[in-house]
């Protein structure tokens, strides 16, 4: 091991005592060791900060360091930690999750064969209600670059949300962050997508383990996230990340219209909830569900039929002829 980690992970905190310790304790067991872990507490009011502080002192054969922040969102906390890191490659960690004890181990080998700008593993989705398994029958390996574009042309709406919708799952290339200066933006939630799509934009190379190895906590409060957003903030965020979705896109050189669907129907969702507010706005919607988004519209009510449904109220509600006009063309993909 040289002076400076191969892993630096970054971990943003808020109120989270409960799942802290349990969070640390399964860094602390993976086999891999080369790593610096560094929690950015983001203005807490509970005891998740001493938990930290005692996890750094009963622990001093591993690199930790906590820093203290008022209270500014987990955008923010993410990017002190990215200056603060000085790894060859940044995880970002939530901090009421835990890692399967062979990720570092596995994901560090891979980084050995062949530097990978990023690599991505499978993971479980605990719920009170049971486990889901979001992950391949088998590894993707993109060793350069025109596989990845071809990787990214075939994703799926469904793989897209575990893929690219987060970074918790990810090893990323500090250098590829610092000298394109990549920050999160505040549009939390929905700063992990637009950081993620602009990162692949970057991207030569990239390797999707097939196997979980992430265990995400879907709680019915959430940390850093357990806030409530109005109309406009949603409409921001998701117009951000739709224009994210097609810069970054044109820039990888990818048409996959499985990105726009997804996107697009998110940024309609939000327009339609915000309508009263701006009229103007009716231009986005009607651009997006344009003809050339016809053959599109299919291929995402059939993969997604229980989201698909909620199109009714919101056609409806935008109180638009031309979108009701095509409801009705589309309406037998609609699950009811």
């Amino acid at each position: 091991m040289g002076d400076s980690p191969f892993l630096s992970v970054v971990i943003p905190t808020y109120n989270v005592e409960k799942y802290i310790k349990a969070t640390l304790g399964s860094i602390r067991v993976q086999s891999y060791k080369d790593y610096e872990i560094i929690i950015v507490d983001d203005g807490s009011n509970d005891n998740t900060t001493d938990i930290c502080l005692e996890f750094k002192i009963s622990n001093p054969s591993v690199n930790i360091e906590v820093y203290t922040l008022p209270h500014g969102g987990v955008s923010r906390a993410r990017n002190y930690g990215i200056r603060k890191s000085s790894g060859q490659y940044i995880h970002f960690m939530d901090s009421d999750d835990e890692l399967l004890p062979d990720m570092y181990e596995s994901f560090f080998e891979l980084a050995q064969r062949n530097s990978y700008d990023l690599i991505i593993g499978g993971v479980n989705i605990l719920r009170p209600s049971g486990v889901i398994k979001q992950n391949l029958p088998y590894d993707v390996d993109c060793p350069i670059k025109s596989k990845v574009v071809g990787w990214l042309r075939d994703i799926t709406v469904e793989e897209k949300d575990w893929m690219l919708n987060v970074v918790w799952n990810k090893w990323f290339k500090r250098e590829l962050i610092i000298e394109n200066s990549l920050e999160y933006k505040d549009i939390c939630p929905g700063e992990d997508y637009e950081f993620v799509m602009r990162y692949l934009s970057l991207c030569k190379s990239v390797y999707v383990v097939s196997k979980p190895v992430y265990n995400y906590y879907q709680r019915g409060s959430v940390s850093l996230l357990n806030r409530r957003y109005s109309h406009r903030s949603q409409l921001e965020r998701r117009t951000v990340n739709w224009e994210t979705t097609q810069v970054s896109l044109a820039e990888i050189g990818v048409f996959n219209p499985s990105f726009l669907i997804a996107e697009g129907y998110s940024l309609y969702s939000a327009i339609c909830a915000d309508m009263n507010t701006d009229s103007s706005k009716k231009t986005l919607l009607e651009d997006y569900f344009s003809l050339k988004q016809y053959d599109c519209l299919p291929l995402y009510f059939k993969t997604r039929k229980t989201l698909a449904c909620n199109v009714v109220s919101l056609v409806f509600a935008s109180r638009n002829s031309y979108l009701i006009r095509m409801y009705f063309r589309f309406k037998n993909y609609i699950k009811r």
